[in-house]
């Protein structure tokens, strides 16, 4: 569901309706909800380093990502202004490609500034194809990374579930119900308290 939002989010433009965006909030918080509460399933025993785990790849998972897809997003936000800049004439693509930087990082007021009013909706319409492209990649890299634990963690797992239900129990010691049985030790509990190891 995150991933949804964050996909509805990819079809935003200057034109695009506020209701769009309303959308993918909601979806995006749902999913991020969702994930959340997922936590309570974590048995108690692993609770405090799943609870660790989960925060810190969020933490570092956001810091890294953003990084990488503003630089993506950025690149496809001066490639596609490049693109419209090798239109015009001389003096005026030598212009427009050296407000290159601004678009990228969304200063239309500057390329505005610079160029003229008239190179407003391309300067936002290049931005825009850049945010565009970072944040499909951002949902894509959602839906593998759900795949991945819904396949590939869960394959692992129930192999390891299976292989823990074929070995077999230990057996107890009938005659001595203070005995804790092993497969290569018992442990007797002495009147004193203590346990003493007994090897088969």
């Amino acid at each position: 569901m995150t991933a949804a939002g964050i996909l509805t989010f990819s079809t935003l433009s200057p034109s695009s309706p506020f209701i769009i965006a309303v959308i993918g909030y909601v979806l995006f918080g749902t999913g991020t909800g969702v994930a959340n509460v997922a936590m309570r399933d974590v048995p108690p025993g692993l609770s405090g380093t799943a609870s660790g785990v989960f925060n810190a790849s969020r933490q570092v998972g956001t810091s890294i990502g953003l990084a990488i897809l503003g630089a993506i997003g950025a690149d496809a936000a001066t490639s596609a202004w490049t693109s419209q800049a090798a239109h015009l004439p001389g003096a005026a693509r030598r212009a427009a490609i050296g407000q290159a930087g601004n678009v990228a990082s969304a200063r239309i007021s500057s390329v505005t500034r610079a160029l003229g009013a008239g190179q407003r909706p391309a300067a936002e319409q290049a931005f825009s194809h850049g945010y565009q492209v970072a944040v499909l990649i951002a949902g894509l890299g959602l839906i593998a990374a759900a795949f991945i634990a819904a396949f590939g963690l869960r394959d692992n797992r129930s192999r390891e579930l299976d292989a823990a239900a074929g070995e077999p129990a230990p057996p107890c010691d009938p005659d001595n119900p203070t005995a804790v049985a092993h497969p290569h030790h018992t442990f007797v509990t002495r009147p004193d308290g203590r346990d003493n190891r007994v090897n088969h």
